[in-house]
């Protein structure tokens, strides 16, 4: 569910069933990177490519790509 193009992170939407249709409904309770697979993966991965700066997602990935931009907003402006 994880693509990268030089700077860029591609997070995949809802794909993988049953594990990506659970996650789905963690939605709503703004603890997406801790509550769903996806969000474990990017987070993780982001960690440890510092060269990544934009995140895109589509559907679940949407929603894990604004928590990595909430969380690591100002990390890149250092």
């Amino acid at each position: 569910g994880l693509y990268q193009h030089n700077n860029k992170l591609f997070i995949a939407g809802t794909k993988d069933f049953p594990q990506d249709r659970f996650d789905d409904l963690k939605l709503p309770f703004d603890n997406t990177l801790k509550l769903t697979k996806r969000g474990r993966d990017a987070d993780n991965y982001v960690k440890s490519h510092h060269e990544v700066d934009t995140v895109i997602g589509h559907s679940l990935g949407g929603a894990v790509a604004l928590s990595i931009e909430k969380k690591y907003r100002y990390d890149k402006d250092k």
